[in-house]
C-alpha cells in the first residue's frame, strides 16, 4: 500500500513534515501531491490522458482528485498499521471470538457487553468518541428490553439460520441498532491470530528503518522492551 500510493514515513528522528497544500500528513505518514501525480502517471493510459484533460480544463478540480488520492493512501496505510492481533491477558493469540450476529446475542447479558465495550475501549476510542461509546451502550440496553418484552421478536431472533451472513443477518434491524452493528461488525472482521511474536516483527520493522539501518541487535532489543514496558506491567498486574 505504501509502495502503490508512493506514501512516505514513518517520521522518525529527522524535521516533521508539515502539512500544506501541496502535503497530506497523517501522524507519522505522508504524501506530497507529486506523489500522488506519479500514482497517477503509473495508470492505465485512459486514466492518464482523463486526469491531463482535467487538469487543463479545471486546474482546481484536477487539485482535489490529487490530494484525494493522497488522503486515500495515507489514511490506509495509518489504519493498517493500527490493526492488531487480537491477544488475551498473557498475550497470546486468541481463538476465542466474540458474538456477531443477532441470534448470539440472546444470552448475551449487559454485563458481558459492558465488559467487551471495556476491553475494546482503547480500539474504539480511534474512531469513536466517549459520548458515541456510551450511546453504543445504551443501544445495546434497548436491543435487550426488546428481546425481553416482544416475543415476535425473540422468536425472530431464535429462528434464524445459523449460516446466515452478517449482512442478512443484521438487515432488517440495522436501522434500529446501527451502533450495535457497527460494534459487532468491526469485532467480526478482525481474524485472530495465533503467532506471538507477530507484534514484534512489525515493531523491528518499524525500527530498523532506512535511517536506522545500522541499529545493532543489542540497541533494537533495548528498544522493543521499552515499547513494551508499560503493556508488560499491565500483563503483570492481571496475573497477580
Amino acid at each position: 500500500m505504501r509502495n502503490e500510493g508512493h506514501v512516505k514515513g514513518p517520521i522518525m528522528n529527522i524535521a516533521p513534515v508539515n502539512a500544506d497544500e501541496n502535503t497530506y500528513v497523517n501522524g507519522t505518514f505522508y504524501a506530497r501531491k507529486v506523489d500522488a501525480e506519479e500514482h497517477i502517471r503509473n495508470r492505465e493510459l485512459f486514466v492518464r490522458s482523463s486526469i491531463q484533460e482535467l487538469k487543463t480544463d479545471n486546474i482546481i478540480a484536477y487539485d482535489e482528485i490529487i490530494r484525494s488520492v493522497c488522503i486515500m493512501y495515507v489514511d490506509a496505510v495509518v489504519g493498517i498499521k493500527c490493526i492488531m492481533v487480537e491477544r488475551d491477558e498473557m498475550n497470546r493469540g486468541t481463538s476465542s471470538l466474540p458474538p456477531a450476529l443477532p441470534k448470539e446475542l440472546l444470552g448475551f447479558t449487559r454485563s458481558q457487553f459492558g465488559d467487551l465495550l471495556v476491553e475494546q475501549k482503547l480500539r474504539l476510542s480511534e474512531s469513536l468518541t466517549a459520548g458515541q461509546i456510551i450511546d453504543q451502550e445504551r443501544e445495546f440496553k434497548a436491543f435487550r428490553n426488546q428481546i425481553f418484552v416482544e416475543e415476535d421478536f425473540r422468536g425472530m431472533l431464535v429462528n434464524m439460520d445459523d449460516l446466515i451472513s452478517f449482512d442478512e443477518a443484521w438487515s432488517t434491524i440495522r436501522k434500529k441498532y446501527p451502533l450495535i452493528c457497527m460494534f459487532f461488525g468491526g469485532l467480526a472482521s478482525v481474524f485472530p491470530g495465533t503467532s506471538t511474536v507477530e507484534s514484534d516483527f512489525s515493531i523491528i520493522g518499524f525500527e530498523k528503518d532506512d535511517y536506522r539501518a545500522a541499529v545493532t541487535n543489542f540497541s533494537l532489543v533495548g528498544i522493543l522492551q521499552c515499547k513494551q514496558f508499560k503493556l508488560l506491567h499491565q500483563v503483570k498486574a492481571l496475573i497477580q
